[in-house]
């Protein structure tokens, strides 16, 4: 990324973040990891949401739940402690909802 071209947003917030859910099922077959290196007739169980900052791409946590359904809302909570005073944490759609959207301001 351009530095200069980042700097106004770089002073404006403390943090810019990128957080996003995957089940691990999705991201086996996206990372394209052959079936006979998983347990047959087997899925992958669970879901990641992960927090990686924008600039260095560096992780800054993770989260697993056993459930693969789980939805990206169910790491609100988790999202709006973590994020410090002054971030700007990016998220897709799955995460629209203004009740936290107010707790975030």
């Amino acid at each position: 990324m351009s530095e200069k071209r980042w700097e106004k947003i770089r002073k404006k917030f403390t943090v810019l973040w990128i957080a996003d859910g995957s089940t691990l099922e999705k991201l086996r077959k996206r990372l394209k990891v052959k079936a006979e290196t998983t347990p047959k007739k087997s899925n992958l169980a669970g879901k990641i949401m992960m927090i990686v900052e924008v600039f260095t791409q560096n992780p800054v946590t993770v989260w697993y739940q056993e459930n693969e359904k789980a939805h990206d809302q169910n790491w609100w909570e988790q999202i709006a402690s973590k994020l410090p005073v002054g971030g700007l944490i990016i998220l897709d759609l799955g995460f629209f909802n203004f009740t936290y959207f107010d707790i975030l301001t």
